[in-house]
Formats: C-alpha cells, sequence, structure tokens
C-alpha cells in the first residue's frame, strides 16, 4: 500500500491509518494517523485520545520512555489495534504531555504481522500472519 499522505514538513515517514479501540466497548475507537516505526520498542500514542477510548491514562502500567527528542512518561494499556481491516490485541503506551506523532512499534505488534518498508518508492507492505 503507498504511504498516507505526509503530514509532516520536510518528512517522508512510513504513514499508516490506525483505529485504536477500547477492546472491552469497541464502540469506543478513535482514528489516527501513526509512523510505522520498526526503531520504536513500543507503540505510542498521544494520551488525549484515553478521554475518547473510555481509558483512565494513569491507571496503566507507568513507563519512561527516552528518545532522541528526550524522555517523556507513559502508561501501558491493553488496546485494539486496527490497521489495514486488520484487529490485534497489543499492550501500547499512552503518553503523559502531548506528542506531535504517534508511532506504531514492535512490542506485543510485529511478532503477530509481516511489514517491509520500501522507501524510494513509498511502499509500505503489511500482511496480517507472523
Amino acid at each position: 500500500m503507498p504511504y498516507r499522505e505526509n503530514i509532516f514538513e520536510n518528512d517522508d515517514s512510513p504513514l499508516v491509518g490506525v483505529r485504536l479501540l477500547n477492546p472491552h466497548d469497541e464502540s469506543k475507537a478513535i482514528d489516527t494517523i501513526a509512523i510505522m516505526d520498526s526503531g520504536a520498542s513500543y507503540s505510542l500514542f498521544n494520551g488525549i485520545f484515553c478521554q475518547d477510548l473510555g481509558i483512565n491514562l494513569t491507571l496503566g502500567r507507568p513507563k519512561n520512555f527516552i528518545g532522541l527528542a528526550g524522555s517523556l512518561k507513559g502508561y501501558i494499556h491493553q488496546v485494539i489495534i486496527e490497521i489495514e481491516g486488520e484487529q490485534f490485541k497489543c499492550d501500547v503506551a499512552f503518553s503523559e504531555q502531548n506528542i506531535s506523532r504517534n508511532l506504531v512499534g514492535r512490542f506485543s505488534l510485529f511478532e503477530k504481522i509481516r511489514i517491509g518498508i520500501q522507501g524510494r518508492h513509498r511502499l509500505l507492505f503489511f500482511h496480517p500472519a507472523p
């Protein structure tokens, strides 16, 4: 599939459409765009989404994240991630502070899918099987 239209200036990251769902009430969901980031250990989404998902942010498992842009605190919750119509129950971190980019990372998702990135042609290959 082609990358989603890039919403970040001077960035050619592989963007994917993602739906996050509350596993206890799938009527509570949010659609967003995220970077498919094989360098990210965890999927990380803006904590503001927790309200729409009916999740209490700070009741998750706390975790500190350190990256190139600095550090931030997040809380890990189990949610359903939907990509290209395929759903996966995964542990996802939500940030305590506002973040500008959501990430789809390796932990608890990449063992359930196959991905490939062909940057020159702006293609992302996604298959819902390990």
